[in-house]
């Protein structure tokens, strides 16, 4: 990570700066559409900067979800014409994705598939947000025509089994899942999470998995450790397919 020093933390909004003033900001990467820094204060932070309304379904699912003990706890979000900002506690460890645990491949799968389903097994009740699934088919439908006739049926008669029935984290990686001494510390990466088909996150995470270890052959690891009893082989399929052909 290096010193942020082209950022003026002088522009946040007050509740934001009550935490970063004389802090030194460290910048933990970019992506399309976020940036975050590690806040280095008397306890350590993650400050997370947005287009203006694009963190605000992160913040209420990190809210909904809070002592659950999947996720980290918001310390303050603020918006102001241009941007949002999310700021929250640390998880304690390292990412899914980190050497350490790729070094570890049927390990990481395990760990994979228990931490997934210890999040859809969350109870629903009052999710704020909604999550990858029954949307996602609605979408989907727009694109059939464009794709062969043999998978556009497919795709019709498995879109019509998908249920909205668990807490999702709805654009699941590897460097989402975070771990400490080899136990879940928390999912970061929320802004997609909420009430949807848990074969979405699955699906995501069998392809993250496999390309990050350029293998497949710890998928049954994962599934294993997730429980086959809780999973739809119908439904796994369809977003399966919708990852290939670019959804």
């Amino acid at each position: 990570m290096k010193l942020y020093s082209n950022l003026d933390p002088s522009t946040f909004p007050d509740s934001i700066r009550l935490y970063t003033n004389n802090c030194r900001l460290y910048d933990t990467g970019v992506t399309s559409r976020f940036r975050t820094f590690l806040v280095e204060g008397d306890q350590p932070l993650y400050l997370k900067i947005g287009g203006r309304g694009s963190l605000s379904q992160e913040k209420q699912m990190l809210s909904f979800l809070r002592g659950t003990k999947v996720c980290a706890s918001v310390v303050s979000f603020a918006q102001d014409s241009s941007f949002d900002y999310l700021l929250t506690s640390a998880l304690p460890g390292e990412n899914g994705a980190s050497s350490l645990h790729l070094h570890s491949p049927k390990h990481l799968a395990a760990l994979v598939g228990e931490s997934l389903h210890r999040l859809h097994s969350l109870p629903t009740g009052g999710c704020p947000c909604k999550g990858p699934g029954q949307s996602l088919v609605e979408q989907a439908k727009g694109r059939l025509p464009s794709l062969d006739a043999h998978t556009a049926k497919r795709l019709e008669i498995l879109g019509q089994l998908v249920v909205d029935d668990s807490v999702v984290h709805g654009d699941f990686h590897l460097s989402d899942l975070v771990l400490n001494n080899w136990r879940l510390s928390g999912f970061t990466g929320l802004s997609h999470s909420g009430l949807g088909d848990r074969h979405y996150d699955i699906s995501r995470a069998l392809n993250d998995l496999s390309r990050q270890l350029g293998s497949d052959q710890y998928q049954d690891v994962m599934l294993d450790a997730y429980g086959r009893e809780f999973i739809d082989p119908a439904r796994l399929e369809y977003f399966n397919l919708l990852l290939q052909h670019g959804f």
